[in-house]
């Protein structure tokens, strides 16, 4: 596994969202721990489990993916802090 604290909240757009709990979902519906209302995002678009003392991003089926380092999402991804993952063109920054 990759080094760097475990991540405990991300910001996207000025907002802050806490990472508690064993599962976060990520999208536009309302239903979701954060919600994040923008184009191109989809409705329920990637979740963060908890994972073996670790943060683990997954894209759910996302129209318009989950990018990090520029490259898709393919598979399950440990966070650590400072990363930057965009949801479309939303960024959202982790933070320890």
């Amino acid at each position: 596994p990759k080094g760097g604290p475990i991540p405990t909240t991300v910001t996207w757009n000025g907002q802050k969202f806490s990472l508690t709990g064993d599962l976060i979902r990520i999208g536009r519906a309302p239903q979701n721990e954060i919600t994040i209302q923008a184009k191109g995002v989809s409705r329920f678009h990637c979740q963060i489990r908890r994972e073996n003392n670790q943060l683990v991003l997954e894209d759910l089926n996302s129209t318009n993916g989950t990018h990090i380092g520029g490259y898709p999402l393919q598979t399950a991804y440990v966070l650590s802090e400072g990363d930057e993952v965009y949801l479309c063109n939303e960024k959202l920054t982790f933070h320890s």
